[in-house]
């Protein structure tokens, strides 16, 4: 294994198996952001979803995928452009990987990357039973309109640039998947009190273009989307959830010493959070 990924990975501590996969998939995820930022990926898209909080604003729970939105409407987006560039800075650093899956449908674009997981040294025997260390990129090519984008500096493995959507604009389209996605996904109920004690604040604008345009509030003609609508329906949604579901979903992405705060996990706890959304 490459040096600079040995070093890196012995700065996460790891305390489980699972801790140590999730090391591992967080560091192939910045050599796939590294590679894409020598590429003119950035000048058409953006970083976003619970990876960019994660890598870039320190979100303390690890996460699967690498979420992106096009600029504009690119629905002639094509991720085979980027790819040789990814699979070739992934190699110097000695993870010889593959495109495994694409997918390309008319808004949603994605590629699934593999790797052997006998390229890394690891300390757990129970992580020697995994076979592929699995990356997803996924990316909008009909986003809602109403981002912000910003720019963000990243160190590893080298210093580099990408772009991201604000803290107002990632945390809108967090909502729009809290009250709009069809299955239960406790990672984010995670990030919304993540949100919530950051006192991000929320890009209105672009919410409610989202919830116009796909979920179930699509075609209603909202004429207002602002904090009351959000604590609202936020509490409905709320009242309606399988808590332990919920909190068997994030378990596995957070380090051993929060796993303890799962216990106060339930609808009373939600209904007082969302209470402080600013």
């Amino acid at each position: 294994m490459n040096e600079l990924i040995t070093e890196r990975l012995s700065e996460y501590h790891v305390q489980t198996a699972e801790d140590e996969l999730n090391a591992i998939k967080e560091i192939t995820q910045e050599i796939i952001l590294y590679a894409l930022s020598k590429t003119s990926f950035f000048d058409n898209a953006y970083f976003c979803g619970g990876t960019a909080l994660r890598i870039v604003h320190g979100l303390n729970r690890f996460s699967e995928d690498l979420d992106f939105a096009t600029n504009i409407e690119s629905i002639d987006f094509n991720f085979n452009d980027y790819m040789n560039e990814v699979l070739s800075t992934l190699k110097q650093y000695g993870l010889n990987m593959i495109v495994k899956k694409i997918r390309d449908d008319n808004v949603v674009k994605a590629r699934e990357l593999k790797e052997d997981s006998d390229q890394w040294t690891l300390s757990f025997p129970s992580n020697k039973q995994l076979k592929k260390i699995v990356i997803k990129l996924e990316i909008d090519t009909k986003p809602p309109t109403g981002a912000i984008i910003t720019k963000a500096n990243l160190d590893f493995p080298l210093l580099h640039q990408v772009k991201i959507g604000s803290i107002e604009t990632l945390f809108s389209g967090k909502l729009h998947a809290l009250l709009c996605r069809g299955f239960i996904k406790g990672r984010d109920w995670y990030d919304l009190l993540w949100y919530i004690k950051k006192k991000s604040n929320i890009n209105y604008d672009l919410l409610k273009n989202a919830l116009s345009q796909i979920g179930p509030y699509q075609g209603q003609n909202l004429k207002i989307v602002d904090r009351d609508f959000v604590v609202e329906k936020l509490s409905i949604k709320i009242k309606t959830l399988a808590w332990k579901e919920i909190k068997r979903d994030v378990e596995r992405f957070l380090k051993p010493e929060e796993l303890d705060t799962l216990k106060l996990w339930d609808e009373d706890l939600f209904l007082e959070k969302i209470q402080k959304i600013i």
